[in-house]
């Protein structure tokens, strides 16, 4: 996986720097204070964004003002003007994707990973992901993989373990995670394929951690777009790196930055 590697080695410095950074944030200036930072944010940060925010206003009492889709949908409004400050994909594809195009400033930064995870109804025969084709009776829902991150590593999913054709039948898609998980929680599906970001809000049902090995990392990549509030971008994204923040992360389903992928066996947000 040639693009992740490219990215490993600048996370380790970022993260570093965030970390010496986190302490001088100041107060932003009166004039940017007033107005919100705009940010157009991938869909699994729903779960998050609370408490990121109110962290990064008590430090720097910057406003920040999230627009959630899935990150497809996000890069195309960037590319037809929408008048964001920051983006925050669910994968780096995107970010390059735009970086190419010239329509980003500074350095991109990787502020977490994401993880998918099965999510199976409590009565529901299936006990491991390679059960979905065989046992599946009712709906599986997952996000759409023409523009969602999460269902495009969803497919991989189903491809990689011989089960996309046999699933197609019972497939349900959300057009992106979070609306994916709100189908869950309105009880339509037997098996979701979703963000364990999202595991506190479906209650009930079993997760179980799919093995990463089926699917190209999720790492989650930020970068400041062409704004005047560049000092306010780049304060966000520097603290999306800091210690606090990335202990909101883990504490919500996100994996470490320098974690090892989960083995198969174990259940999805824990250790």
């Amino acid at each position: 996986m040639a693009k992740t590697a490219g990215w490993a080695g600048f996370r380790t410095g970022a993260l570093r720097l965030a970390l010496c950074l986190l302490p001088v944030l100041g107060p932003a200036l009166p004039a940017q204070a007033a107005e919100p930072l705009r940010v157009a944010a991938a869909s699994d940060l729903r779960s998050v964004w609370l408490a990121l925010s109110t962290e990064f206003k008590r430090h720097t009492e910057i406003e920040v003002s999230p627009s959630f889709a899935a990150s497809g949908k996000l890069s195309q409004q960037i590319e037809q003007g929408a008048p964001f400050d920051v983006f925050l994909s669910a994968d780096q594809d995107f970010v390059e994707r735009l970086q190419a195009q010239g329509l980003t400033q500074g350095t991109p930064v990787q502020y977490t990973r994401g993880q998918l995870g099965l999510w199976v109804r409590e009565d529901s025969r299936i006990e491991h992901l390679h059960q979905l084709g065989e046992r599946l009776q009712g709906k599986l829902v997952m996000a759409n993989p023409r523009h969602a991150p999460y269902g495009m590593r969803a497919e991989e999913v189903l491809r990689g373990s011989g089960q996309w054709e046999q699933c197609q039948s019972h497939l349900v898609l959300g057009e992106n995670v979070a609306q994916a998980a709100q189908l869950v929680i309105s009880g339509e599906a037997e098996a979701a394929l979703l963000a364990t970001s999202y595991k506190d809000e479906v209650a009930g049902g079993r997760w179980l951690t799919i093995d990463p090995g089926l699917h190209r990392p999720l790492w989650q990549v930020g970068v400041m777009l062409h704004t005047e509030r560049r000092d306010a971008a780049q304060q966000w994204l520097d603290f999306l790196l800091s210690e606090p923040a990335q202990v909101i992360f883990r504490q919500r389903g996100f994996l470490p930055l320098d974690s090892a992928p989960s083995r198969p066996d174990q259940v999805a947000g824990q250790p």
